[in-house]
C-alpha cells in the first residue's frame, strides 16, 4: 500500500512540473520526464535579486561570492550599511581609495539635494539684486544690507547701516525679474518680503529632477570610480585570489553607495512633496 502511494506521488510531481512549463512550451522537470519537451531555462538571479542582464562599461553582473543574491533586495539599507562599514575597516588600499572618493560624491549629492529640493527660500537671488544708488553707482544688495530669513517664507532686509539706501533697495526689488512679484513691507529701516508659496507643480518638477538628473549623475560618477579603481587593482595585484576578492568587494561597495544615493533622493523627495501649510 505504501509503495503504491509513493509511486502515485512521484507521477503527480512530474505531472505538475509539466503543467508548470507548458505555457512556455518547456518542461520544468528534468528531461525526458515530460515526454521530450525541452527543459525550461534556469533564471539567473542578478546582484539585486532581479533577473540577471548583461552589463557594459564596467558594470559587473554577478553578486559577490558567498552572498545570496536575494538578500540585498530583502534589506538593501542594512546591506549597504554593512558593506560600507566593511570597507571602512578594510586594510585593502583599493577599497580605501574607492570609499573615500565615493563618500565625497555622496556628500556632494546630499548638498545638491539640500539646495535644489529645499522648501525654504533661497536668499542668494535677493543678495544678488543690483541696487542703483543715488550717486549713480551700483551695489549688490547683500553688500549694503543684511539679508536673513524669518520663518520659512519671510525675507528680512536690514539696512540700518545705510538707511539712506532703503528707497533704492525697494525700487531694485520691485524692478528685478527675480523678485518683481514679491510683496515688500517696510518697518523703519527693515524691509520684510513675503515670498509666495512654492506651487505643487514646481515641487513635483524639482522632485523629478532629483530622481533623474542628480541621481543618474551620482550613479555615473560612482561607477567611474569603481571602474578606475578596479582596473588599477587588477594591474597591481599579483595574487589571483586577492584580485578576485578585491573586485567583488569593490562591486559590493559600488552597489551599496548607489543604494545610499537612492535613499537620500527618496528622503529629499518625501520632504519636497509634502504639502506646505
Amino acid at each position: 500500500m505504501i509503495s503504491r502511494v509513493l509511486v502515485f506521488c512521484a507521477f503527480l510531481s512530474i505531472a505538475l512540473a509539466c503543467i508548470g512549463g507548458s505555457s512556455s512550451g518547456c518542461c520544468a522537470s528534468p528531461a525526458p520526464s515530460c515526454g521530450g519537451a525541452p527543459p525550461c531555462p534556469s533564471a539567473h538571479t542578478g546582484f539585486m535579486g532581479y533577473p540577471q542582464v548583461s552589463h557594459q562599461a564596467g558594470y559587473a553582473a554577478a553578486p559577490p561570492s558567498g552572498h545570496s543574491p536575494g538578500s540585498y533586495a530583502q534589506a538593501p539599507n542594512a546591506y549597504a550599511a554593512s558593506k560600507v562599514r566593511a570597507a571602512e575597516v578594510s586594510d585593502n588600499e583599493f577599497m580605501q581609495d574607492a570609499l573615500k572618493e565615493m563618500k565625497n560624491l555622496e556628500a556632494t549629492l546630499v548638498s545638491h539635494l539640500a539646495t535644489q529640493t529645499s522648501l525654504q527660500v533661497d536668499l542668494r537671488p535677493y543678495e544678488s539684486v543690483i541696487v542703483k544708488l543715488e550717486d549713480k553707482t551700483e551695489e549688490r544688495l547683500g553688500k549694503i544690507a543684511r539679508v536673513s530669513l524669518k520663518g520659512a517664507r519671510t525675507v528680512v532686509i536690514n539696512v540700518s547701516e545705510r538707511p539712506s539706501t532703503i528707497k533704492a533697495i525697494k525700487a531694485a526689488l520691485q524692478n528685478s525679474a527675480v523678485t518683481a512679484s514679491v510683496n515688500v513691507q517696510q518697518e523703519g529701516v527693515v524691509l520684510y518680503v513675503a515670498t509666495p508659496l512654492m506651487t505643487r507643480e514646481r515641487r513635483e518638477k524639482l522632485a523629478e529632477e532629483a530622481s533623474t538628473t542628480l541621481l543618474n549623475d551620482y550613479k555615473k560618477r560612482v561607477n567611474e570610480v569603481y571602474v578606475r579603481v578596479q582596473k588599477r587593482a587588477s594591474t597591481s595585484t599579483k595574487n589571483a585570489d586577492v584580485e578576485k576578492k578585491t573586485k567583488e568587494d569593490l562591486l559590493a561597495l559600488k552597489r551599496s553607495m548607489e543604494e545610499k544615493g537612492v535613499e537620500s533622493v527618496r528622503d529629499a523627495k518625501k520632504i519636497l512633496l509634502q504639502e506646505v501649510i
